[in-house]
């Protein structure tokens, strides 16, 4: 059985940290183990051990692989077969699949993101998503080999380059993936590999969680927002809460209490595109909801409506939302878990 090629990062932030170059130099040709994280925030985290200290972990992009090669095991020995010092340090090692193992990466976790429903209104593309979109499906078709790599192709390099970063979904994940070992593999492209590969080094997981943050906090007041408020007139409010409760891994829950691990949460679980844009979706309606009074509980999200009782309707500006229990008007000094009562304005 032929063996399959991981990538090993981080080796200057673990144990080896303050001599990575001994590292790179002792590890050469010698065997390393390989060894399961589970109670790591990235379900597919893979460490790597050298001479009893932590030398680093798989690359995210080979994480999920080395798991499945794993098979059963709880840690596998690799062989180091080539080291490198720039643009930083990291190894490539060799392993055999193991009993039990599969050469195709287990889609399960992103399989059950898939399955979750949610019905309310949708987000519209911004316009740097549409030119990210475009960048990728032409570039796309110069990975396939349908097209050259010539100064149309740069420029949608230098469009992809410009928004990427943006977009933490499945799809995104695997592209980067995919462009950076094409530009690798084309020797007349090597200004381009290189600069891939240090947009890669310097888009760090911090970096990534930051911005995951910003977009959260800036959902309510982003025009397209405004935009999908506009395209739905009847918006059934407790049916989203419901919804949203539902997502999967308790992770609403976790982004009302702790924005940073849920934003970490999803960096690394990276669902797919559309399964993001129900996510930001619903998101966005319940800090609007929040905003405006319909959300009791937003930070336990454990009884989210007021329930004051009666058939009515709340109207927030120029959109009407339906509840089970709902009046007419708007809300005024809503609290959580404060002893204070809601109280609403009728027309």
């Amino acid at each position: 059985m032929n063996p399959h090629t991981l990538t090993i990062n981080a080796l200057s932030h673990c144990d080896w940290k303050d001599c990575p170059e001994e590292l790179v130099k002792a590890a050469n040709g010698k065997c390393v183990m390989l060894v399961r994280e589970d109670d790591n925030v990235d379900p597919h985290a893979v460490r790597v051990h050298f001479h009893a200290r932590v030398a680093g972990y798989v690359c995210r992009d080979d994480a999920a692989r080395a798991r499945c090669l794993m098979g059963h095991e709880t840690s596998v020995l690799a062989r180091v077969v080539e080291t490198v010092e720039e643009p930083y340090y990291k190894l490539r090692v060799e392993v055999e699949a193991n009993e039990g193992a599969t050469t195709t990466i287990d889609d399960d976790l992103n399989r059950i993101y898939d399955q979750w429903e949610y019905t309310g209104p949708l987000l519209t593309s911004s316009y740097e998503q549409k030119q990210l979109e475009g960048a990728v499906e032409y570039l796309g078709h110069v990975l396939k080999g349908h097209l050259e790599w010539d100064e149309e192709a740069e420029e949608y390099y230098e469009m992809f380059l410009n928004y990427h970063r943006k977009d933490f979904s499945d799809e995104m994940f695997h592209f980067r993936h995919n462009l950076a070992k094409f530009l690798e593999g084309n020797n007349h492209l090597t200004a381009q590999a290189r600069r891939m590969e240090m947009e890669l080094h310097e888009m760090t997981k911090h970096e990534q969680k930051e911005q995951l943050m910003s977009l959260i906090e800036e959902l309510p007041h982003m025009a397209e927002f405004a935009e999908m408020l506009n395209r739905h007139g009847d918006i059934d409010g407790e049916k989203i809460i419901q919804q949203m409760r539902a997502f999967p891994d308790n992770m609403v829950s976790l982004l009302c209490n702790d924005r940073m691990q849920f934003c970490k949460r999803l960096y690394y679980v990276h669902p797919h595109r559309e399964v993001l844009r129900r996510l930001f979706s619903g998101i966005g309606m319940l800090m609007f909801f929040k905003s405006n009074g319909y959300v009791e509980k937003y930070n336990s999200v454990q009884q989210s409506l007021p329930e004051p009782g009666g058939n009515v309707v709340y109207n927030f500006g120029a959109m009407t939302m339906k509840g089970g229990d709902t009046y007419i008007g708007q809300a005024q000094d809503v609290v959580g878990d404060g002893g204070q009562k809601n109280t609403f304005i009728k027309e």
